[in-house]
């Protein structure tokens, strides 16, 4: 014989439902509400956000990730999806300050939320199509530059199978074969090999995007180091029009280091002053422009040059642009814009 069915008292009924029905669940919200009040704070400023968040918070944040993607909808918008990704990069970039695991923690928590959304391209309606190509390719610059090497090329593998034509993924997978080989100058022969791997990404981006500008700026470099004559005109066809100050300047930049290192002391000179006329706020250029003024007999304008450089770069907080060329560093404009995209209401 069947047990009859027990009625709760309406008062029970009534107690669950002002508290909602998971009653005994209702604390597991609370890592979904600091994720979205952080994400709030985010979008009202990054900085902030960034600073005010502490390790101890980690865990709860990272659980309330997984917590937003289960509930993804009306519980947790798209949106907060979006800006969760750069809030995590951000607070992961200040952790490895801490230690690599925390770094790659909260990193890791970033990159489920980017594979959320690449992986649900019905969800991506109000997000920037370049955001998440160019999000991955910043993620995967970033874990190379921590030498994490086998997760920056899982994570841009990934996005290039759902963003082919990305011109920052080809370039960010370059990368991954390019630095390692200024990490093992030993290794010769693995070096020219890494390298004419990373030459072949480059050289495919500027095929498929000839007004890009990024993939000829980084042949340049690397056919120098490969001493190869066509760098200088790789690094020439930047300025044919349309780049940005940036891009301009570092194509000088290259320029006259090339003229530098094969003794042409007028053309790296005049290569120079060029670059910090379109970086004046950069040290880089003024670096070179003072020592080339030196060498040619210019003591005067040498230690002018150099003082002057000196006091612009004491009242700017700007990261020069040379740093993405040598070290592979996402180009600040493309970060900024991540950041402008991902704290959009």
């Amino acid at each position: 014989m069947p047990r009859p069915r027990r009625r709760l008292p309406v008062v029970v009924i009534a107690t669950l439902l002002s508290v909602g029905v998971a009653a005994p669940g209702a604390a597991a919200d609370a890592p979904l509400d600091l994720f979205r009040q952080t994400v709030a704070r985010y979008r009202d400023d990054a900085t902030r956000a960034a600073t005010t968040h502490t390790a101890s918070q980690d865990e709860a944040l990272l659980d309330g990730v997984d917590r937003c993607l289960v509930l993804v909808g009306p519980v947790c918008p798209v949106r907060d999806v979006v800006t969760g990704v750069m809030l995590l990069t951000d607070l992961a970039d200040a952790g490895f300050g801490d230690s690599e695991r925390r770094g790659r923690t909260l990193l890791a928590g970033a990159l489920r939320l980017g594979d959320f959304l690449r992986s649900r391209p019905q969800l991506r309606d109000g997000v920037d199509p370049e955001f998440l190509p160019r999000w991955f390719a910043h993620a995967g610059r970033f874990l190379t530059a921590q030498r994490l090497l086998p997760d920056a090329r899982a994570a841009i593998d990934r996005a290039l199978r759902d963003f082919p034509s990305s011109v920052d993924l080809r370039v960010a997978r370059g990368l991954t074969y390019e630095m390692p080989a200024y990490w093992d100058t030993a290794n010769y022969r693995g070096t020219r090999a890494t390298l004419g791997v990373a030459l072949g990404e480059y050289e495919q981006a500027a095929r498929t995007h000839p007004s890009a500008f990024e993939p000829r700026l980084r042949l340049a470099w690397l056919r120098d180091v490969l001493r190869d004559r066509r760098a200088p005109d790789d690094a020439a066809s930047v300025l044919t029009g349309g780049a940005d100050a940036d891009t301009i300047y570092l194509a000088h930049l290259l320029l006259a280091g090339f003229a530098e290192r094969r003794g042409d002391a007028a053309v790296a000179l005049a290569e120079y002053a060029r670059a910090q006329e379109s970086g004046p706020h950069y040290k880089a250029a003024c670096i070179g422009l003072s020592r080339m003024q030196e060498l040619a007999g210019q003591t005067a304008a040498a230690a002018a040059t150099a003082a002057d450089c000196l006091q612009r770069h004491e009242r700017t907080e700007l990261i020069d642009p040379w740093l993405d060329i040598r070290i592979g560093l996402t180009p600040q404009a493309r970060v900024h814009w991540l950041r402008r995209e991902a704290r959009r209401p």
